[in-house]
């Protein structure tokens, strides 16, 4: 048996045997261990690197190591895990051989693994949140059939009037146990973050935990798919389901059928379907921040569902969040210091909006050489973003090298919202293998990016002209002055 599949094994032992009895001082002492153990790892790397094992070795295997204690831990915070395992299993296809082999199986328990309620719970909680006749509110009410969600499950049903619609019903104590677990999650923060120096480790946890706790309160949800359902309204591109009744731990909204984005994806689609649907999610993901105040947050698979007439449905709306205040102004001034700066004005870009850290030194060569694949999109107007291409961005992100240019970096927890639709989206395109063309749809998000994108272009047709290229080798290859 190979290193990998026993540790994939023992993730899988760790799920199976989870005792929801568990204590929280149980679950403490778990949480506890991590750092001790990472300070562990670290000594022994120590000695590993006096025998003359290489640095960037050892600390790939502190990280690994490290890595797989806190996913041993967090499958033992249900709820929390679940949502840790829906954000992972979108990477599955981009991890490393020797993680994926292991981990595969053991991410897709964690997002399918929750327990069922049986019929009696599920008639306890309905008599709690909707009355002890909450009967007389439905036509049909299908018990025998649920579909598991992160912290709940959901029934079909018909309404009253005849509506078809999904009742998402909370576990019974799953806040409690979670808001206990997410104070556990925090502590993890001090691991994570001597593993990624370049994140406020304690700021970017607590923005993390803020939001799932954000995910329990369904009257929180309730409100957020009310303003998407009403700002898309008659949308031609977009379906998202009215709200018909919130009551503490029960949201039931209008049932929407279609195909899921997850059984598209398994059974494939031709290339024409792919490009379309990758089209749709990119744009909703995208404008929803202008067009409803506040970016959708849940990019899963299974919370997108294509219509018969080629609608985008999506559903779950406890995820939402709003981008900073000057995340335009950010994002172009960025832009423009890479596409039409030189090294000092990425310099200066990276200081103006934080994203170095003061004392911290950063190779700003290196960051400027290892942007290069992101702009070219931005230039080649011709230029498909694929699944290659994504993977290769990720896997480059990711690297634990310790010259890993990004390690270096700053990342504020202001961004959390953006980043995690962000990697939610890159996630389905991976799966998905949409080709896109990217200019036309960040221009479309972010208009201001127009008269950057332009001047790059023109630059470039510039610089590679025929007289361009013609004069360039009558100068020896060396730099032109103007």
């Amino acid at each position: 048996m190979s290193t990998q599949q026993r540790d994939g094994g023992r993730v899988l032992r760790v799920l199976r045997d989870f005792n929801p009895n568990d204590g929280a001082p149980r679950r403490t002492a778990k949480v506890a261990k991590i750092p001790a153990a990472f300070a562990g790892r670290r000594a022994v790397g120590v000695v590993k690197r006096a025998s003359g094992q290489s640095a960037d070795d050892v600390q790939r295997e502190i990280h690994e190591r490290t890595a797989q204690h806190i996913f041993e831990v967090l499958g033992s915070l249900r709820g929390v895990a679940a949502k840790v395992g829906q954000i992972l299993s979108l990477f599955d296809r981009v991890l490393p051989p020797e993680l994926s082999e292991a981990y595969g199986s053991a991410l897709a328990q964690l997002q399918e693994g929750a327990p069922t309620m049986l019929p009696g719970l599920v008639d306890e909680m309905l008599r709690t949140h909707l009355g002890p006749n909450w009967h007389d509110k439905f036509l049909e009410f299908d018990m025998a059939h649920p579909k598991a969600a992160s912290i709940g499950q959901v029934h079909k049903a018909v309404w009253h009037d005849g509506r078809q619609v999904a009742v998402k019903i909370q576990y019974p104590g799953a806040q409690r146990a979670i808001e206990a677990d997410l104070a556990q999650l925090r502590l993890l923060s001090f691991a994570v973050g001597a593993m990624m120096p370049g994140l406020e480790m304690r700021a970017v946890v607590d923005e993390i935990c803020d939001r799932i706790s954000e995910e329990l309160d369904y009257a929180h949800e309730a409100q957020n798919q009310r303003l998407f359902a009403t700002v898309y309204a008659d949308d031609p591109d977009v379906l998202i389901p009215q709200v018909v009744e919130q009551a503490g731990d029960v949201l039931i909204t209008e049932w929407i059928g279609g195909t899921s984005l997850s059984s598209i994806i398994e059974r494939g689609a031709t290339q024409n379907e792919r490009n379309r649907i990758g089209m749709q999610i990119i744009r909703f993901n995208m404008w929803s921040q202008h067009r409803c105040g506040i970016l959708y947050g849940d990019a899963h698979p299974g919370n997108y569902r294509i219509q018969p007439d080629g609608r985008l449905g999506v559903v779950d709306f406890g995820a939402c969040a709003p981008l900073p205040e000057n995340f335009t102004a950010m994002t172009v001034d960025a832009m423009d210091a890479l596409l039409n700066g030189d090294i000092g004005d990425l310099g200066a870009m990276i200081h103006r909006w934080g994203f170095l850290t003061e004392g911290r030194e950063l190779d700003l060569s290196a960051l400027s050489q290892v942007l290069q694949p992101y702009l070219e999109p931005m230039v080649d107007p011709d230029f498909a973003v694929d699944q290659a291409w994504v993977q290769q961005r990720l896997i480059e992100a990711i690297d634990p090298k310790l010259s890993n240019v990004f390690r270096q970096t700053t990342f504020s927890p202001d961004l959390i919202a953006g980043a995690r639709m962000a990697l939610g989206t890159i996630g389905l395109l991976i799966k998905l293998d949409p080709v896109i063309h990217a200019p036309d749809l960040a221009i479309e998000w972010i208009p201001e990016l127009g008269p950057v994108v332009a001047r790059a272009r023109a630059r470039r047709r510039r610089e590679t002209s025929p007289v361009r290229e013609h004069l360039t080798v009558l100068a020896g290859g060396g730099q032109l002055t103007q």
